[in-house]
């Protein structure tokens, strides 16, 4: 039986990018979960992690939030997010 495993991103974000290339390069299926484009999910990324960071890799009752570096989840970071793609034609 396969395990299930989550990992909580962000656009934008190349630690999360490098962190699903990871788990791609170990042949690992997992379900992503941005949290920009849920934005829900940051409660549940505190909640796993006990702060505001991605990527979180959830596996079972397994979780971890430190791959290598983290990025923070900011408002401020959201609110840049949203102006650059504001912009975008």
């Amino acid at each position: 039986m396969d395990k299930k495993v989550t990992i909580y991103t962000k656009t934008g974000c190349p630690h999360c990018v490098a962190a699903k290339e990871d788990l791609d390069r170990r042949n690992i299926r997992f379900e992503e979960i941005n949290v920009y484009e849920k934005p829900e999910a940051k409660k549940k990324v505190v909640e796993l992690a006990g702060r505001r960071l991605v990527p979180v890799i959830v596996d079972g009752d397994n979780r971890g939030s430190d791959f290598k570096a983290e990025v923070e989840i900011s408002e401020a970071a959201v609110a840049a997010s949203e102006a650059l793609t504001s912009r975008q034609v």
